[in-house]
């Protein structure tokens, strides 16, 4: 991506958010790396000292658990890294905060679409776009841009306009199974006589049960008792599986006309190039909302353990 600005590479942002937070906290390096120790670190005050300088990379490891050290050091009401951040990924690549998640996701896709039929190809693209296997060469591209919104984020739009409430979970939540999914999809109707997508199967999910279909699916197979084979275990995710069409069939065909709503607007708007623009820039902003939500969530969930540990021990 070319750019207006100047990106920066991931160590600097990093770097220099940290210092914000620890500052904002009143806390010392020597807080932060004891904080990082706790979860396996050999972390010393000269580590978070050449890391705050932009001197220092972060391993995977680190990258993944820093939010899980700002959160034992009290929180931030920010995001670690802002999702407008322009990050520079290599000498001639940079890419938005907010597309990190899927570039890491892409590991788990398919590198190659084998040569099959036409729909079995549709669905993999699906499934790759998803799990944000985009072609970096082509990522910039308006055409490639429509059709990851097309795809995948306007399932996302569509699950923060018809459940607001639930504003943060599609952050919180862990991938769905795309072969429950696909399942699931392939045994519904939409009023217009298609198949829906898995993307829209995951978003109706999300805002029915507050969780993946798979995470549903296991959840009411496992309040219904205990399973001696595995063939009586996969017999009742069956039995909950059809339930779960039954009632997501009847909820997409509830709401269909506020789904076809979000559809065209956003096809509107993305239809000329500048109009795609407006929407990368209000989707990010969209974004930090919803990953700060989802702090919020996490931290919420964190106290309310804490709490139950506490009345528990009768401490």
């Amino acid at each position: 991506m070319e750019s207006n600005e100047n990106p920066r590479p991931l160590s600097v942002i990093v770097g220099e958010r940290l210092r914000k937070f620890r500052e904002s906290r009143g806390l010392r390096q020597e807080d932060v790396a004891d904080a990082a120790r706790s979860y396996g670190f050999t972390w010393g005050r000269s580590s978070v000292a050449a890391l705050e300088a932009g001197n220092r990379e972060l391993s995977l490891g680190e990258l993944l658990l820093l939010p899980t050290i700002v959160r034992r050091l009290g929180g931030w009401s920010e995001p670690i890294i802002p999702g407008l951040t322009e990050i520079m990924i290599s000498e001639s690549k940079w890419i938005p905060a907010h597309q990190m998640a899927s570039h890491v996701l892409a590991l788990l896709a398919p590198t190659a679409t084998p040569d099959r039929q036409a729909p079995e190809r549709e669905r993999l693209e699906e499934e790759t776009l998803l799990l944000g296997g985009i072609d970096s060469d082509a990522e910039d591209s308006p055409r490639n841009r429509r059709r990851v919104i097309q795809v995948v984020s306007v399932y996302e739009y569509m699950y923060y306009m018809l459940w607001p409430e639930r504003l943060g979970t599609y952050y919180t939540s862990s991938p769905g199974s795309f072969e429950v999914n696909r399942r699931v999809a392939e045994r519904i109707t939409t009023p217009d006589g298609q198949r829906p997508t898995n993307g829209l199967v995951e978003a109706f999910a999300l805002g029915l049960y507050g969780r993946t279909l798979g995470e549903e699916r296991d959840a009411r197979a496992d309040e219904r008792g205990t399973y001696e084979t595995k063939r009586a275990l996969q017999s009742a995710r069956g039995h909950v599986t059809r339930e779960l069409i039954d009632e997501l069939q009847a909820e997409i065909t509830r709401r269909w006309e506020e789904v076809e709503e979000v559809i065209s607007k956003t096809n509107d708007a993305i239809a000329t190039d500048a109009g795609l623009a407006e929407w990368d820039r209000n989707y990010s902003e969209l974004a930090d909302r919803w990953a700060k939500a989802a702090y919020e969530a996490d931290r919420q969930l964190e106290v309310t353990s804490k709490r139950r540990r506490f009345f528990r021990s009768g401490r």
